[in-house]
């Protein structure tokens, strides 16, 4: 009998993203594009890095994968491992490293499809049992010492090239490094450099310039080269180029809708509850009511596509009973931020369902849909999948939830689309790129207006529904969203977008490092092992300055009214909670500063009028009076007390509960 309800809650595979986020990898059909993959090559210290990360920075392309092999160097047994410890190990030669798995991972790059990159553990010489995923990329560079040295590797390269230095130069980047930056010894440095270093330049990484498309004498500092490269590399990507939400456009949504669609039977019942949800005057809890009730539905609805299979139990009276189970196991994946509304429904239907997230984003620029969080099942491959979104428009986001699935070796007739309304143009868009996924909506809205959104629709649901509380870099931001303003209108994601569009957010960098960033120079990094992700900008960056109690007013561009944003301070309490050693400090130091101070008014008090009473300190010499030694140790306690304090006091500053909204509600 099918386990659909038995499923572990726990099992999860997180994959980190940079807060640029992922573009698509994919083309219109939902195949995936090959990306351009550049070969850098050259010896120990020669700049090969340097190169690589000033190439990516003069292209600026949406989305760089720099592929480091020492990825892939061999795990050592013991006996290896103690030789590596004692510098005697040879980590420059070419047989330190797994081709087979490097070759495995370049072609499924170069395929465009999901690869986990191994991460190398230097202080066990092993790899560890977590790796990195990677949905595919517009550019891999790929850079290590022998990134040249083999051909199936180089076959698959569509530019090599061979980074040439000065031995004498390399050899002082290379002493200063290992002295100055891992405390090493000059001899130690110098014996390995000897030994293994040069030698294995002159006999296997030189002769593999021979390969090199280009080569760049002189490293970073031939500008003339590296501006040469880049304007070639950009020919070639503008040749492949693709953009997604243009391609979209061209679908004619006027046919007839895909045979893929499943949708609600249309009764009385189902007008009602999309009547009551699409109503700008229905009140916040009755619309979460109600579109928890319509999720159900479309649950149900969707459980109908699963196998089942004949199965016979027996009943409480002995007899035999011929009916069906579900044939196979389901989970959940959720599309935030609007598809977690529906999650509440699913979990009420198929019991302790594991469900995994993925955050996709739309770029304010171009409009393409951005991968920046995926989390999922590790059995999701052998599962069924109910992918959830509230409604579907261009069918963008949609298109990038179904690819990340395929590439977890989820196949199409196993995935099942579930939103509460769609657009023609995005069921058109899911059936021309995945003709065998199945899309369950309650109702098909008429078309999708310049702006994107549905019509007649009901909003952004995440809007409507999410209260989202986080904790990002020591800063507590709350957005309350949902509220209303004085005409009772939802507060539209163009208003949050303003909002959160007025802080200021550093910059995110476009290139994705995996965790061995140091240079391939068969000299492990030690000092640089853990992985280097930037956070999700799924929360902004709060770590600057504000001013308590600002506010300040925007007018939402769909309903026309404007609504405030008001900044609260935290309370130092709020501090202590989330500081347990701060807390246990002043815990500690609250009682015995109450008893010095009392012990010390008393001696006060008892001695204002006695100037007798003295205190010895015999080893300095010196003879106060106890009047005076209580006075002193009073305001030394009142110091440190008042210290103590000073410094929660200060971690509150520039540290607000934000609060959006309405004008006459305040949600806290």
């Amino acid at each position: 009998m099918s386990n659909l309800q038995n499923a572990p809650k726990d099992q999860r595979k997180t994959s980190t993203f940079l807060s640029s986020g992922r573009f698509p990898w994919y083309d219109i059909e939902g195949k995936p594009v090959q990306p351009f993959i550049i070969g850098m090559a050259g010896g120990s210290a020669s700049g090969k890095t340097s190169v690589s990360n000033r190439i990516i920075r003069n292209l600026g392309v949406p989305w760089v994968y720099l592929l480091s092999m020492d990825s892939f160097y061999k795990p050592l047994n013991a006996e290896q491992s103690a030789a590596a410890r004692r510098n005697e190990y040879d980590f420059d030669h070419p047989d330190a490293f797994d081709y087979g798995a490097l070759f495995q991972t370049l072609l499924n790059l170069k395929k465009g499809v999901k690869v986990d990159v191994p991460i190398y553990d230097f202080s066990t010489h092993n790899r560890l049992d977590k790796s990195q995923t990677v949905y595919g990329a517009n550019v891999v560079v790929f850079e290590g010492i022998f990134a040249l040295y083999d051909k199936a590797v180089r076959d698959l390269m569509d530019l090599k090239i061979f980074v040439d230095t000065d031995a004498d130069v390399r050899l002082a980047r290379r002493l200063k490094r290992d002295i100055a930056e891992r405390g090493r010894e000059i001899k130690g440095v110098l014996h390995q450099y000897q030994k293994f270093v040069k030698p294995a330049f002159d006999e296997h990484i030189h002769p593999t310039m021979k390969y090199a498309d280009v080569i760049i004498p002189r490293g970073l500092d031939n500008v003339a080269a590296i501006d040469v490269i880049t304007k070639h590399m950009a020919r070639q990507l503008n040749e492949r180029g693709l953009t997604l939400k243009v391609a979209m456009a061209d679908f004619d949504a006027k046919k007839e809708l895909p045979t893929t669609l499943r949708t609600l039977k249309p009764t009385n019942e189902l007008k009602a509850l999309l009547t009551i949800i699409r109503d700008r005057s229905t009140s916040r809890h009755d619309f979460i009511f109600y579109a928890e009730r319509l999720s159900r539905m479309i649950v149900e609805r969707g459980l109908t596509e699963l196998p089942f299979e004949e199965v016979d139990v027996t009943t409480p009276t002995s007899q035999v009973y011929k009916g069906v189970a579900w044939k196979g196991e389901v989970c959940g994946v959720s599309v935030i931020r609007s598809g977690a509304t529906m999650e509440q429904g699913l979990r009420s239907v198929v019991k302790d369902i594991p469900i995994g997230k993925m955050l996709i984003q739309t770029d304010q620029s171009t409009g393409e849909p951005q991968l920046h969080y995926c989390k999922l099942p590790n059995d999701v491959s052998s599962r069924y999948v109910l992918l959830s979104d509230a409604q579907i428009a261009t069918g963008a986001a949609a298109l990038m939830a179904i690819r990340v699935i395929l590439d977890h070796d989820v196949p199409q007739e196993r995935i099942l689309f579930l939103s509460l309304i769609a657009s023609p143009a995005g069921l058109h868009t899911i059936a021309r790129a995945f003709p065998q996924v199945r899309v369950v909506v309650a109702e098909v809205d008429k078309e999708i207006d310049e702006q994107g959104h549905i019509v007649p629709g009901f909003g952004q649901c995440w809007c409507c529904w999410e209260t989202d509380e986080t904790e990002e870099s020591g800063t507590l931001i709350r957005v309350c969203r949902g509220c209303r303003d004085k005409d009772l209108q939802w507060v539209h994601q163009t208003c949050i977008d303003k909002y959160l569009s007025a802080l200021p957010i550093p910059a995110p960098l476009q290139v994705v490092q995996n965790d061995q960033n140091q240079e391939s120079n068969g000299e492990p990094d030690l000092e640089s092992q853990q992985p280097r992700h930037l956070p999700s900008s799924a929360t902004p960056s709060t770590s600057r300055p504000h001013t308590p109690s600002q506010q300040q007013q925007y007018m939402c561009t769909r309903c026309t009214d404007s609504y405030n944003v008001i900044e609260l301070p935290i309370h130092p309490l709020r501090v202590l909670a989330k500081d347990w050693l701060l807390m246990g400090a002043l815990i500690i130091m609250t009682p015995c500063v109450l008893t010095v101070l009392s012990s010390c008014l008393l001696l006060i008090f008892e001695h204002s009028n006695d100037n007798s009473s003295v205190v010895d300190f015999p080893s300095i010499g010196l003879r106060v009076s106890t009047l005076d030694f209580s006075i002193a140790v009073l305001g030394f306690c009142t110091a440190i007390y008042a210290f103590t304090w000073k410094i929660v006091i200060e971690s509150c500053q520039g540290r607000s509960l934000k609060h959006v909204v309405g004008i006459d509600e305040m949600v806290d």
